[in-house]
């Protein structure tokens, strides 16, 4: 049985937000501390430090309404909220993540849909921007934007790795494998290693990376942990074909 510790404090000050929201200043024993707690509703979400930039995922969306030209599709994942929006006809995307309990940063990466799956350009040239007083939502959409000629760029470089035979870098993949959880790298590095596919053709860096990132994208775990993963796919991929972006 796991230890548990009740902890009460006192609320010293409440700050009505928008959407529902509050942040009230917490007192322990009469005296200021550095901590707050995000409210929703009635129900508490989080205890965070008072520097903690409130950005309701409610705002975030209400700026992404506001772009036109592209299909978007949302998750939900507790107190964090991913939108995928496609450029309609370009076959490029960004993934737009943030969070109101502080286990997610408001992110904008770029992305390119592939069959069945998203290819996540982490590592790229991201945008990643902490919750700090200083943050905001006047810029997203210029953000988005960028991301998207960034997700142009992801475009071409995964052309070059299809130029690339897979099976002429079979130790850089045996590390990725070694790095990864077995089920997400095992078929594509056993492809890589026969040297072409079941239908005799070559298996370019492409469809091994490809393969992989179907994978991590239908796998049964949070967007963080996807994210993860493919930061690590993509590490494996640059070490091979630079990035020029």
């Amino acid at each position: 049985m796991s230890e548990k510790i009740v902890v009460e404090f006192d609320v010293e000050k409440t700050i009505e937000r928008e959407y529902g929201y509050q942040e009230k200043l917490l007192k322990y024993k009469g005296s200021d501390t550095k901590y707050k707690g995000i409210v929703k509703d009635g129900k508490l979400i989080a205890i965070l430090g008072r520097g903690y930039k409130l950005i309701p995922n409610e705002a975030v969306e209400a700026e992404i309404k506001k772009l036109q030209n592209f299909s978007v599709s949302e998750k939900a994942e507790k107190w964090r909220k991913y939108w995928l929006l496609e450029k309609e006809g370009e076959y490029v995307a960004v993934l737009v993540a943030n969070s109101v309990d502080g286990s997610e940063a408001l992110k904008v990466i770029a992305c390119v849909p592939s069959e069945h799956s998203i290819l996540v350009g982490s590592k790229l040239q991201n945008v990643y921007r902490r919750h700090t007083p200083k943050a905001d939502l006047s810029d997203l959409g210029e953000i988005i934007d960028e991301m998207m000629n960034t997700a142009v760029g992801y475009k071409q470089w995964l052309a070059k790795l299809d130029l690339v035979e897979a099976e002429d870098n079979i130790e850089v993949l045996e590390m990725l494998a070694e790095e990864m959880p077995k089920k997400y790298v095992e078929k594509a590095l056993a492809t890589a290693k026969a040297g072409q596919t079941l239908g005799g053709s070559k298996f370019t860096l492409k469809m091994f990376y490809e393969c992989v990132a179907k994978k991590i994208w239908n796998a049964e775990v949070d967007m963080r942990t996807k994210v993860r993963l493919y930061r690590l796919l993509n590490d494996c991929m640059f070490s091979i074909v630079e990035w020029e972006g």
